[in-house]
């Protein structure tokens, strides 16, 4: 996710994400990376990172915010070592 600004390069601006309202700090997550433009990347997301995510910008020069709502889209996974064995009980039934 991008948080673009555009600001004098004479003035330092500082990047700070949150999900859901609780700061994230990249740097204890391995999946996370902030990079120095602002863009937090997340790999191999899953449904626990769906929410709503803020950047927020802030600098001597004023502070801003933008939201994101981050939605997963997961395929479902294929039955492992499915097996069919055709009923004893019932004619046209498998178990």
């Amino acid at each position: 996710m991008t948080c673009g600004v555009t600001h004098d390069p004479s003035v330092s601006v500082r990047f700070v994400w949150e999900k859901d309202g609780q700061v994230i700090l990249p740097q204890g997550l391995p999946r996370l990376r902030l990079d120095i433009n602002g863009t937090l990347h997340i790999s191999q997301t899953w449904s626990g990172d769906i929410g709503t995510y803020t950047c927020r910008v802030t600098s001597v020069g004023g502070n801003d915010s933008r939201n994101a709502h981050l939605r997963v889209r997961q395929l479902p996974h294929a039955p492992e070592n499915p097996s069919a064995v055709l009923s004893n009980t019932e004619k046209r039934a498998i178990t």
